[in-house]
């Protein structure tokens, strides 16, 4: 478990992340505009830097990581390129074609996406709360695309 001097850095940077996001929402809004998501993913990626950055002057010691196994590598170069880059993009891509409701669900989905893989792959036990939980999101999302059970919109009475 982290102790807490080492989660104080990590909580404000987050706190800092969202005020600097709302205030630079505000000072440049055409950023936000739908055909801005390249520039919404470069900045993103200078955000990852600036993190590892943070990180080294945070003392974090990053002098393992030339130990780290051929195995290691090739799993994390995975991660950044198809978790990061591509699922990034298109998830920033997505946002400008489709309903915010639908391609907000896929936080949801990565999870059952990951058990599934982790089963059909690496031979993970599979419980029965986690196909439960795993049906339960499915069907959340279903519900949630499709408009099933939502609030109808409010109308106004006619005077």
């Amino acid at each position: 478990m982290a102790s807490r001097a080492l989660r104080q850095p990590a909580v404000l940077g987050r706190i800092g992340r969202c005020v600097s996001r709302s205030r630079f929402q505000k000072d440049w809004p055409e950023f936000f505009e739908p055909e801005s998501w390249r520039r919404r993913d470069t900045v993103s990626i200078a955000g990852s830097a600036a993190l590892i950055a943070e990180s080294r002057l945070a003392g974090e010691n990053l002098s393992l990581l030339p130990q780290a196994s051929p195995g290691a590598w090739v799993a994390l170069t995975f991660l950044i390129v198809f978790g990061s880059l591509v699922g990034f993009t298109a998830f920033s891509y997505c946002l400008d074609e489709m309903p915010a409701s639908t391609v907000g669900t896929y936080a949801y989905v990565n999870p059952v996406v990951a058990v599934i893989l982790g089963r059909l792959f690496l031979g993970e036990p599979l419980a029965r709360g986690v196909v439960a939980g795993a049906v339960l999101i499915l069907v959340g999302v279903v519900a949630t695309t499709h408009g099933i059970g939502g609030a109808q919109p409010a109308t106004r009475p006619t005077p």
